[in-house]
């Protein structure tokens, strides 16, 4: 599930598995606690439908965030060189290996 938003053109996504995989105990807490009497159909939906909707509101302020960033005047160096490395990546012309901070990008030579 992607949050998606346009605005002037230009849509911005937030992965939604992302914050899950980010706050895994927490989502594997929940579940196993809605999960508990379920044998005897006495379970609680509470503690996993909370987490739900704590990880959408995340996202969602995640977004809102990203949004701030490009809307305003002010864009910080670590946004652009993350919009430009973003957008590289997707036409194609860069290839990143690695994750976080052992990230290393590289030409793509088949272009």
């Amino acid at each position: 599930m992607l949050l998606y938003k346009n605005d002037f053109g230009a849509g911005k996504y937030v992965p939604f598995e992302e914050h899950i995989n980010n706050m895994k105990a927490y989502y594997y807490d929940s579940l196993q606690e809605s999960s508990k009497e379920w044998e005897n159909s006495n379970n609680d939906y509470v503690p996993f439908i909370e987490n739900f909707l704590s990880t959408l509101y995340m996202c969602y302020k995640e977004l809102d965030k990203r949004f701030n960033v490009v809307n305003s005047n002010k864009i910080t160096k670590t946004a652009r060189i993350e919009a430009v490395l973003g957008k590289m990546i997707k036409e194609e012309k860069i290839i990143c290996i690695g994750k976080a901070r052992a990230s290393k990008y590289i030409k793509n030579n088949n272009i």
